[in-house]
């Protein structure tokens, strides 16, 4: 990883952070930083003026195990649920749930991470849920821009979006699903699974 990004090691374990709110990141915020853990979280019921109703990272590289993120919800733009910018990280055991955003990426927004534009090689999320949650336009479970995310033995199920992706969209953008299931999502607009 480029020097670009701070060493910094937190250690967040069982613990829930709930009911919070800020412009970015309504529950947490990573901003340039390599080395953040967290185990056995549940970050449930914030809100975001502007990206990332529970969380929000950009440039950063994080571990996630057993993190529960749900019943957040961002006003205005992308990431109901997560906000992923220029960031990677392997993320297992997650559950995504009944997250909302005004715009784009109801449970995940992601951007410039992983793919020929990006800076560095993407997350990887295995093991984990995607449901229930809705955006007012693009993807209602995740919302990939410019980015390469790998899904492996995943559930993206229930998912709803005004226009475009009810499960997942892919704007300029490559994913790699893998023993993953994509159903009962819908759409306004285009691919009520998968659109690209």
């Amino acid at each position: 990883t480029s020097g670009w990004r701070a060493l910094t090691y937190p250690v967040i374990e069982n613990v829930i952070i709930e009911e919070n709110h800020a412009y970015n990141g309504g529950g947490m915020s990573f901003y340039r930083v390599e080395g953040p853990v967290l185990n056995n979280v549940t970050i449930r019921n914030n809100t975001a003026s502007y990206r990332g109703g529970g969380i929000f990272a950009i440039g950063s590289t994080m571990t996630m195990t057993g993190v529960t993120i749900t019943g957040n919800e961002c006003f205005e733009l992308n990431g109901g649920g997560m906000m992923l910018a220029a960031s990677d990280g392997v993320y297992d055991n997650m559950t995504i749930t009944n997250n909302s955003c005004g715009t784009h990426g109801g449970g995940i927004w992601t951007n410039y991470s992983g793919g020929p534009e990006s800076y560095d090689d993407g997350w990887t999320l295995t093991n984990s849920t995607i449901s229930g949650n809705a955006s007012e336009m693009f993807a209602g479970g995740i919302m990939c821009a410019w980015s390469h995310p790998t899904l492996i033995n995943c559930t993206i199920s229930d998912n709803t979006s005004g226009w475009g992706g009810g499960g997942i969209m892919g704007l300029e953008s490559g994913f790699t699903l893998k023993e993953t299931t994509v159903s009962d999502n819908a759409s306004s607009g285009g691919g009520g699974g998968i659109w690209v």
